[in-house]
């Protein structure tokens, strides 16, 4: 027997989004999701024996191929599968530089070989369900495997960044005011989660500067992920109606700012969310 929540009272966020809503306590809430999931399914809330069999027991290579295929390989590589409009062919290609696909095959790696505590594996706007009265729900979890807890994060940022990208061909610029706000609303609630259960880690032995460390990490990580991932939704197999449903010329130059994005997250180093957010609202305007 499978028993499942009734969400039929929900709204995909996706879609929330595409129509230009707004629900205050989405992100946050899901960083806190995050940040939970990373504490407890990792060596600071389980004890390192049975992590391994947990481990062992998430092993998911078929589905694992699929993300390590569409989102971190193939929108850099050229791929026959790849596609996009005619008038971004120049944009697109600038992703299969030298230098963006060393950036790129360095976040596939830490993909394929970090796994650091149980990700959802497929947590973007389409992955969560929202209610006006703040009810929010991550769903569609059969993507989840040991690995890098960044992954997670850095889904959600690519989405935020592909709806500034809607916002700014639609010219709602109040819209994309609170977007710009939502990478550092998941960030922070990832981040004060992660924190506010660090004094009940298992191993004392991990002191609190290895904290600072591995959120510095994290964070850097995020960033990686989310170029892959909004590189995917522009020129990968996989697009999203929040680019899809615009005409033509403003699909083409939201594209264009979602690429510009991706450039900058993969070349450059960003110290906190709110710099990645100023930054993708610049490419996307």
């Amino acid at each position: 027997m499978l028993a499942v929540e009734d969400l039929s009272d929900h709204q995909v966020w996706r879609t929330a989004l595409i129509e230009g809503e707004i629900h205050e306590q989405a992100a946050d809430k899901m960083g806190r999701y995050v940040g939970r999931l990373a504490f407890h399914t990792s060596l600071l809330g389980t004890e390192a024996k049975a992590l391994k069999l947990l481990a062992a027991e998430a092993v998911s290579p078929e589905l694992c191929e699929i993300t390590e295929d569409l989102v971190l390989t193939e929108p850099f590589s050229g791929a026959e599968r790849n596609w996009f409009q005619d008038e971004i062919r120049a944009d697109a290609e600038r992703l299969q530089r030298p230098e963006i696909r060393r950036a790129a095959a360095a976040a596939k790696h830490a993909f394929m070989t970090r796994g650091e505590a149980l990700i959802h594996g497929d947590l973007h706007t389409g992955s969560v369900m929202v209610r006006g009265d703040g009810s929010t729900r991550a769903f569609d979890g059969e993507f989840c495997f040991y690995g890098p807890v960044g992954f997670d994060l850095g889904l959600l940022w690519a989405n935020f960044v592909v709806t500034l990208a809607r916002d700014a061909a639609l010219g709602r610029a109040e819209h994309a005011r609170w977007v710009s706000g939502l990478f550092a609303e998941a960030w922070d609630g990832f981040e004060g989660e992660l924190r506010g259960l660090w004094p009940e880690r298992v191993d004392q032995r991990f002191p609190d500067a290895f904290l600072d460390d591995w959120i510095e990490q994290i964070r850097h990580d995020t960033a990686a992920f989310a170029a892959a991932e909004a590189a995917r939704r522009v020129v990968g197999l996989a697009h999203v109606g929040d680019l899809e449903t615009l005409e033509d010329d403003a699909k083409a130059a939201a594209s264009r700012g979602v690429i510009r994005v991706v450039e900058r997250l993969l070349l450059e180093r960003f110290e906190s969310a709110e710099a990645v957010a100023a930054m993708a609202v610049e490419a996307t305007a």
